[in-house]
């Protein structure tokens, strides 16, 4: 069963050194991503929530769907 086993035929470490190229540039922060990150999920929210404050008077049937 692992009688067979050959620690230095595993291909992991030139797998991990291909993976290691190709994650490199998503470990450099950048201010400008994540100012857009937070902007692109606030603004909808605080969108949301002036939409049901605007619905609110209306009826309580046009928040729910909104508060989901």
């Amino acid at each position: 069963m692992m009688k067979d086993f050959d620690p230095s035929a595993d291909p992991a470490p030139a797998a991990s050194a291909e993976w290691k190229k190709i994650v490199l540039e998503y470990q450099k922060p950048s201010t400008a991503r994540g100012v857009w990150q937070i902007v692109n999920t606030l603004a909808p929210l605080a969108l949301t929530w002036y939409l049901m404050y605007l619905a609110l008077p209306i009826s309580w049937w046009l928040v729910l769907p909104l508060a989901v």
